[in-house]
């Protein structure tokens, strides 16, 4: 099941690109508009989803970097695992993989001059009047589309009979 990590390459080098864009041509924290609803927000987030974790002390980045890493080992070996028949599943959890793999590159690339780490790209921006949502990136998005697949997959796609009869 490992021929499906084309889905986790795609997503780590379009996460990657769209960030390099962001972080080259963007000005930080001024929204750029595009739609009534949606921004182009250039911010970092030092912590996880919605921020999590952000006003924690120095051992945070540590502990995310560990935490990614572990995951994403576990899933790659649980992907080389997978019966043929759990297509659906495995682009799934190359999407999540992908999808953690490029935030994990994000901690490693964004240190400001004095050696602090700024934490993962952020900028896509959608709200709602005055109230504006956590902003997140492609390696959320692909993260967040993976464990939908995985719970569609779960939810709605039967395992196979087995096609062996048993002998009485």
């Amino acid at each position: 099941m490992l021929k499906y990590l084309w889905v986790s390459l795609v997503v780590i080098v379009i996460d990657q690109l769209s960030k390099f864009f962001v972080f080259t041509e963007l000005p930080l924290g001024l929204p750029v508009n595009i739609l009534p609803f949606f921004d182009l927000l250039y911010s970092h987030n030092p912590g996880v989803a919605f921020s999590w974790l952000a006003n924690m002390g120095p051992w945070k980045w540590y502990f995310l970097v560990a935490l990614t890493s572990t995951l994403s080992l576990i899933l790659l070996i649980w992907i080389s695992r997978m019966k043929p028949w759990e297509k659906v599943q495995a682009i799934g959890m190359s999407m999540i993989l992908g999808g953690a793999i490029g935030n994990l590159i994000d901690r490693f690339l964004h240190t400001d001059t004095v050696g602090r780490r700024e934490g993962v790209v952020d900028f896509l921006s959608f709200y709602w009047g005055e109230h504006r949502f956590p902003s997140f990136n492609v390696a959320d998005s692909a993260i967040t589309l993976g464990v939908i697949v995985i719970f569609w997959f779960m939810l709605f796609v039967a395992e196979p009979k087995s096609t062996e009869q048993t002998a009485d």
